[in-house]
């Protein structure tokens, strides 16, 4: 898929006017579009194609062709980039600020804090330097992962077969995911 526009999404319960607003500002100085689901934030945002709301199939669609996601520390926009493998830029929400009613958007990314192809944003300020990272970087790290896991010779999967271990759901037993998307299981002795 053609991988040349940038998505956001703040999900559709409360308005997320400084992440918007943000994002909005930068849009005019980045090189691809932003499609972004607003909720009822109503702007105004001139710079990008804002929606209060998006149908489930087009708001997966614009999910997986997004060069990089743009999200409240929300766990439905982190699901939905880890099933469609996409670099996820989360921004969460903050009660003093009055932008949800407690802090667990904030609890949620500091657990996700150090996970590849995640980037946590505490301050807003510095998502000009993340789009750059996540349109430079992560596809290349993504890809790089990608490759590395498809070059894993066949013969040292037996091996590590013959010691109860296998790659990607060809086992059963005790499950461990190593990476995003990438699962060893153990089978239990």
């Amino acid at each position: 898929a053609d991988r040349t526009m940038i998505f956001a999404t703040i999900g559709t319960q409360l308005p997320f006017p400084r992440l918007m607003a943000t994002l909005d500002a930068l849009a005019p100085h980045l090189s691809e579009p932003v499609i972004a689901q607003v909720g009822s934030d109503p702007g105004p945002y001139r710079h990008m194609d804002a929606h209060e709301s998006l149908p489930a199939e087009r708001f997966d669609t614009l999910f997986a062709q997004a060069r990089v996601v743009v999200a409240h520390a929300g766990i439905g926009s982190i699901l939905s980039a880890r099933k469609h493998e996409r670099p996820l830029i989360l921004v969460p929400r903050r009660a003093d600020l009055g932008e949800h009613r407690n802090d667990h958007q904030i609890a949620t990314a500091r657990e996700l804090e150090h996970r590849a192809g995640l980037c946590i944003l505490w301050d807003v300020a510095d998502l000009g330097a993340a789009l750059a990272a996540g349109i430079m970087g992560f596809p290349l790290m993504v890809r790089a992962i990608r490759l590395s896991i498809e070059a894993v010779d066949p013969g040292l999967e037996e091996a590590a077969a013959t010691l109860g271990v296998s790659l990607n759901g060809r086992g059963e037993g005790e499950e461990k995911e190593i990476l995003p998307g990438v699962k060893i299981y153990y089978e239990s002795r």
